[in-house]
């Protein structure tokens, strides 16, 4: 699984060269996929079927690892059940997730949730170059979890006819999979703040499930994932078989129609003033807590600054993406800050050299700090 700092950018269109032997995931097959009936195609879950995911960036939080298994904080959980290939064009199935709790705000304090399924298209070439697209997303609003575990449930009904079709336009293709992922998306304070919750494999245990007619029930991890804020959100890009989705538009959708009764936290604004020197590429400028919660600031190609106020929940406390010395980061009270900071570019050895300085925090720092 990627890192996920950057709110995870993966759009509708396709991948290719992905090695496929790195995976160790492309079953092998004979037949060319325009020889291929649905029936026999392979179906995956997990990290294979993690096509899709519009702008931002939570991270996992620090110290967390997906391929070790760490269990602090620990992840949640999802599951596929109940797998049916229905009249040779559905794959309906039962999905579950019991997802960690956040920390920047109450668990309690949480609204509405949408989960999002993806259905993809994966095959192999031959060698070790394999080929994977995404055909379609959709939606369903789940009310609010306010629970600790929370557990959402629903059924899901996936249209795979067009995979065949999608197949056959693809020269040389070989070795075809349909590819079925989730991402669970809650709200919490009011719709102001949202997570991201993503289906991952197990340690070890890829997320191949048997055919569509032979079909094996799944098991994988919810990694902890930090919050972002809603109006950082962004429409996915378009792809060749996608229309560009607005989740931001259908989570509000979901939260008007279901009603919300989650309420905003107290919240204290933020100034961030940054100087960039040398800096000829765009910086990824955001805040992050140490859970992986996370607040783009952006920054416009060659501009030398940013200039930008942010919202943020009091008594959390921030850093800089660039600042690797943790003791510049800076805590939110009820007073307004003003962050001040530099970054230095050198464009010779082809990385940024980060160095970042708190000019000016109009407050004081905490005295356990």
């Amino acid at each position: 699984m990627e890192s996920m700092n950057g709110l995870m950018t993966r759009s509708g269109v396709a991948i290719a060269a992905i090695a496929a032997t790195f995976l160790g995931l492309v079953p092998a097959q004979a037949a060319k996929p325009r020889d291929v009936p649905l029936s026999d195609y392979s179906i995956a879950f997990g990290e294979i079927a993690d096509l899709w995911w519009p702008s931002s960036g939570t991270s996992f939080p620090s110290g967390w690892s997906a391929e070790l298994g760490s269990t602090t904080p620990p992840a949640g959980t999802w599951s596929v059940t109940d797998i049916r290939f229905d009249d040779d064009r559905y794959v309906e199935l039962h999905v579950a997730v019991e997802p960690p709790p956040p920390t920047l705000v109450e668990a309690t304090n949480a609204g509405p949730a949408v989960m999002f399924t993806t259905l993809g298209l994966y095959g192999g070439f031959g060698g070790d170059v394999g080929f994977q697209r995404l055909v379609s997303v959709q939606h369903v609003g789940l009310p609010a979890c306010i629970g600790d575990p929370c557990r959402f449930e629903t059924d899901v009904r996936v249209d795979v006819r067009r995979l065949p079709r999608i197949a056959r336009s693809v020269p040389r293709l070989r070795a075809s999979t349909a590819t079925i992922g989730f991402v669970l998306l809650r709200t919490f304070a009011g719709g102001t703040w949202l997570q991201r919750i993503v289906a991952g494999d197990l340690p070890d245990q890829p997320g191949w499930s048997g055919s569509l007619t032979e079909p094996e029930d799944w098991v994988g991890q919810a990694p902890p994932m930090g919050l972002f804020p809603r109006e950082g959100a962004r429409d996915s890009a378009e792809g060749p078989d996608v229309e560009p989705v607005g989740y931001p538009s259908i989570v509000d959708a979901v939260r008007d129609s279901m009603g919300d009764t989650s309420m905003p936290v107290p919240s204290t604004d933020v100034r961030v003033f940054a100087t960039f020197t040398g800096c000829d590429e765009p910086v990824a400028a955001t805040l992050h807590t140490d859970d992986g919660d996370d607040v783009p600031l952006g920054r416009a190609r060659r501009q030398d600054h940013l200039d930008t106020t942010v919202s943020l929940p009091r008594g959390s406390t921030w850093s800089l993406s660039w600042a690797a010395d943790p003791s510049l980061g800076f805590t939110v009270s009820d007073v307004p800050l003003m962050v001040t900071a530099s970054l230095a570019c050198d464009e010779s050895v082809g990385r940024t050299v980060t160095g970042m300085t708190v000019a000016e925090v109009i407050d004081q720092w905490p005295s356990d700090r």
